[in-house]
């Protein structure tokens, strides 16, 4: 008879606890994100980043959706979080400056960029055919020079119409 409780609970146990790992979560956040669905996305990152509280992929996709939903300061805090996690992340920068160059803060935006491509190399050859461990690290995020190069433009281009 105590065989069969130690087993009842045993099973229990294991069947109410969560044993999926914070990739199921993020994954299931990508699908939602593609539905357009940001608050249940949310909430799989959520999960993902109690899984396991480094995870930077999911700091920046909750950090986007953040500001998707004009929740800038959620969106801040999660960048900054990233940059806890590695302080060398490009990803983290460029987020930073998107950030800034959607609440107008051109001249905040451009610093963040040009941390960006400070740490990838500068040059675009180099930035993206390189390999460096910036970009191979596990927290790592990399983002496209083109890509930092454009919004840096678009930042400096507003300033000189605000000026």
């Amino acid at each position: 008879m105590k065989l069969y409780i130690y087993y009842f609970l045993l099973c229990f146990a294991l069947l109410s606890c969560d044993l999926r790992s914070s990739t199921y979560y993020y994954n299931l956040a990508c699908d939602e994100e593609e539905k357009g669905n940001l608050n249940t996305a949310i909430s799989y990152l959520n999960k993902a980043i109690n899984k396991n509280p480094e995870d930077i992929q999911a700091y920046n996709n909750r950090g986007f959706d953040y500001l998707e939903l004009n929740q800038h300061d959620l969106a801040n805090a999660d960048f900054h979080k990233m940059l806890e996690i590695d302080n060398n992340c490009p990803g983290a920068y460029y987020a930073l400056g998107y950030l800034n160059y959607d609440l107008k803060n051109y001249n905040q935006a451009i610093i963040y960029f040009d941390k960006a491509l400070e740490i990838k190399g500068r040059g675009p050859i180099f930035l993206e055919h390189t390999e460096n461990n910036f970009t191979s690290s596990q927290f790592s995020l990399d983002v496209p020079a083109d890509k930092i190069f454009r919004y840096k433009k678009l930042s400096e281009e507003a300033l000189k119409v605000l000026n």
